[in-house]
């Protein structure tokens, strides 16, 4: 499934986002608090399309606090490209994000999700782009 679809060698954001089923902010247990997944694929400017990102989704979702990070490459002939893993937990669940400055495409993936077998999500994301 990796490298053989056109549009996972290209510039894009994959997202997803899943209700919380345990409390992690010092607060009442809250059921629209959510974990979001996002898969960033860039050349070599990653980090900066990754703080672009950021930056405009932090406009509708103010706390974020960090639960997962991983990178990787793809295999030649695409070598140029990296992806970028991240794991956000928010108080907040948004069925929708739209960043204005971000000029590439944006996909909901909701195979971007926890699993609790061998075939965790960094295998998901490692088999799409590794």
């Amino acid at each position: 499934m990796a490298y053989n679809n056109k549009k996972h060698k290209e510039q894009h954001i994959r997202w997803n986002s899943e209700i919380l089923t345990e409390n992690v902010f010092n607060s009442e247990y809250d059921k629209s608090s959510a974990r979001y997944h996002f898969v960033i694929i860039d050349t070599k400017w990653i980090g900066l399309t990754f703080d672009c990102f950021l930056s405009e989704i932090k406009k509708d979702i103010s706390e974020l606090i960090l639960f997962r990070i991983f990178n990787g490459t793809f295999p030649k002939p695409w070598n140029k490209l990296r992806y970028l893993f991240v794991s956000y937990d928010s108080p907040v669940s948004l069925q929708l994000l739209q960043p204005d400055k971000i000029d590439m495409p944006i996909i909901r993936d909701r195979r971007l999700y926890e699993r609790e077998d061998i075939q965790g999500i960094e295998d998901y994301v490692r088999g799409l782009y590794g």
